[in-house]
C-alpha cells in the first residue's frame, strides 16, 4: 500500500515538473511569428444576429451555394448570411482580406432567415469570400463551398 502511495507522490511531483518546464520546439517544429498587419489579427468568429434582407440601393455583391447565401454590403462592412435550406446545417459566410485578417459569419437562426454580422474592414482593401454550411454538431464545414467572390472594400 504505501509503494503505491509513493509512486502516485512521485508521478504527481514528476507531472507538476514537467508541467512547470518550459517545451523548446526543435527545428521541425520551429516557426517564424508573421510580421506587419499580420501578426495583430486572430481568427474571427461571428455569430450573426437575425435581420432582414441587405438593402438593394446599397450595392452589396452575393454568391451561394446548397443551403446558403452569403452577401457582403461595402456601406457599413456588413455581411449578410441567409440559410436557404432545411436541413439542419448552418449558413455562413468564410471571408479573408488582403491585409490578413480572416473569419467566419454564422447564421445559426434556421431555414429562410437572413442574418448579419457589423465588420469594420480597412478601407480601399479587397474582401474575398465563400458560402458553405456548417454543422454546428460536429464543428465541421458541409460541402459544397461556393466559388470565391473578391471586392474591394469602400473607401
Amino acid at each position: 500500500m504505501f509503494a503505491t502511495i509513493a509512486k502516485a507522490a512521485a508521478a504527481a511531483t514528476c507531472g507538476l515538473l514537467m508541467a512547470a518546464t518550459p517545451m523548446l520546439a526543435g527545428p521541425a517544429q520551429a516557426r517564424v511569428a508573421p510580421s506587419g498587419p499580420q501578426a495583430a489579427y486572430t481568427y474571427e468568429w461571428n455569430e450573426a444576429v437575425k435581420s432582414g434582407a441587405p438593402l438593394y440601393y446599397h450595392g452589396y455583391y452575393c454568391n451561394g451555394t446548397t443551403g446558403a447565401t452569403a452577401c457582403f454590403d461595402p456601406v457599413g462592412d456588413v455581411i449578410y448570411v441567409k440559410d436557404i435550406k432545411a436541413d439542419g446545417y448552418s449558413a455562413v459566410m468564410r471571408w479573408y482580406t488582403d491585409y490578413g485578417r480572416w473569419g467566419t459569419c454564422r447564421n445559426a437562426h434556421g431555414n429562410g432567415t437572413w442574418a448579419k454580422c457589423n465588420k469594420d474592414f480597412a478601407e480601399g482593401h479587397q474582401i474575398t469570400w465563400r458560402a458553405t454550411r456548417y454543422n454546428g454538431n460536429t464543428g465541421k464545414w458541409v460541402a459544397p463551398e461556393s466559388n470565391t467572390f473578391t471586392m474591394g472594400t469602400s473607401g
